[in-house]
């Protein structure tokens, strides 16, 4: 009788411990996952800027630092640094803001708490809310052509009239350009 009695306490205390245990990993998932309600998740990119455990306002603030990088252009086998600031791009702040607070606003749903303790994430991928200035632009493209652009030449005309081309031209798709740029 005293051993059914110690088995049974031993199988308490087990159970006890289990409980403790599987309590005490709840709860600290639990503070983790409200501690970092106001942080984007794992793998959130604006654009091609990681974001990743970032808040709001730190996010918005990386991102403009980027923006502001001169980018390096790739045409006629030539590379032309382009600064931003020369076609006026800047960041919608309040846009990027909605898109970051709407990503923040799935991750603190309750129904999110299963994934945080499996450290489940999914890739998001905001598109970087951008202005500037489409008159700067084409006057940037605009010089770019001027300077790579060039018109096909031709071979001396034969007797028949006819010539051939010797080197083909070149010439900027407007379009094309700016849709990479932007």
């Amino acid at each position: 009788m005293k051993r059914r009695i110690a088995a049974r306490q031993g199988v308490e205390l087990a159970a006890l411990a289990v409980l403790a245990i599987v309590a005490i990993f709840l709860g600290a998932n639990a503070l983790s996952f409200v501690a970092e309600r106001n942080r984007l998740p794992a793998t959130t990119y604006i654009s091609d800027i990681d974001v990743s455990g970032l808040g709001v306002d730190d996010a918005i603030s990386r991102t403009v630092r980027a923006l502001s990088e001169p980018v390096a252009l790739s045409y006629a086998g030539e590379v032309v640094n382009l600064d931003p600031g020369t076609v006026e791009v800047r960041l919608n702040q309040a846009v990027a803001r909605l898109q970051i607070d709407q990503i923040l606003r799935q991750k603190q749903s309750l129904d999110q708490f299963p994934n945080h303790i499996l450290r489940k994430t999914t890739q998001s991928r905001i598109p970087a809310p951008i202005v500037y200035s489409e008159s700067r632009l084409s006057t940037f493209l605009l010089g770019l052509a001027a300077r790579f652009d060039r018109e096909p030449s031709f071979a001396q005309a034969g007797s028949d009239g006819t010539g051939s081309v010797t080197s083909a031209g070149r010439q900027l798709n407007f379009v094309e350009a700016r849709d990479a740029l932007v």
